[in-house]
């Protein structure tokens, strides 16, 4: 829900400076806005905790929280459905014909999402489950390719692999000397989003947290978390990274898989820095 909100941003910034302004420019302000909006993402999550405000968040009406739900619902399912068929969902209410060579890759995905359904109500309480049908579906589509006589770059064209391109590189977006008084009125500009990016962090806390209450059948510290948010949020910020929040699902995730400690994150983060390498 927060990377919509900053998708809103990103795009109002990109219209208001129009094409003739550069990609390097825009990408610039827009990195830079996601960084302030993360450093206010985390004063907003250690002021709750430091107060010890953060149970007043439980007291959000039903139907906000109820929306809130639906709308990330939504966005998840017209997400995975751009990932999977590289449209968007408003095409299928335009016509259906071009969609047709697509069905194939979204077959592929219905079938994959069965087989973690099925691995999960299986071994459930195996750890190495569901790492195992990654990398046998990893092995399985390398197999496939030269059976069918297809290439990577082929595959690749056709949406079954990710493209990504050489010429990646780190961009620091604090580089507060070299804006001009427009690119300070361009960001002041987007400050409706970033407060809006900070009430939808702190209502995904406490929305999640419920949830994994329900889960657990134990309360949850909702001041501790919100400072766990605030702190964690305060080194992303400092790193120029995007404001985040503990996920739910993966969390229940990983306890049905066997995972108590903390050595799932740290695992993760290994992996993220070993493929960033």
């Amino acid at each position: 829900p927060v990377i919509a909100v900053l998708g809103l941003m990103a795009a109002g910034i990109a219209a208001t400076l129009g094409a003739a302004a550069g990609t390097e420019r825009a990408v610039s302000l827009v990195l830079l806005a996601v960084a302030f909006t993360t450093v206010l993402v985390a004063l907003f999550g250690l002021l709750l905790g430091s107060f010890r405000v953060g149970n007043l968040m439980r007291f959000v009406p039903y139907p906000v929280a109820g929306g809130f739900l639906m709308a990330s619902g939504l966005l998840l399912i017209g997400g995975g459905y751009r990932v999977v068929v590289g449209r968007s969902m408003s095409d299928l209410w335009a016509t259906f014909v071009p969609l047709l060579d697509q069905l194939l890759p979204l077959a592929g995905a219905i079938i994959f999402a069965i087989a973690m359904f099925v691995i999960r109500i299986r071994f459930r309480g195996s750890p190495v489950a569901t790492p195992l049908l990654f990398a046998a579906s990893l092995i399985a589509g390398q197999v496939a390719l030269p059976i069918l006589g297809v290439t990577a770059a082929a595959a690749t064209a056709d949406g079954w692999f990710l493209a990504v391109g050489g010429s990646a590189h780190f961009h620091w977006p604090w580089h507060l000397g070299g804006l001009a008084p427009d690119d300070w009125r361009l960001l002041l500009d987007r400050v409706p989003e970033t407060l809006a990016a900070a009430a939808v962090s702190a209502i995904a806390v406490v929305v999640n947290s419920t949830g994994l209450e329900i889960y657990r059948r134990s309360e949850v510290r909702l001041d501790q978390e919100y400072r766990a948010t605030g702190i964690g949020n305060a080194i992303s910020a400092a790193l120029g990274g995007m404001p985040s929040s503990f996920s739910l699902n993966r969390t229940v995730l990983n306890e049905e898989l066997g995972g108590k400690t903390r050595l799932s994150a740290l695992l993760s983060a290994g992996i993220c820095a070993v493929a960033l390498g």
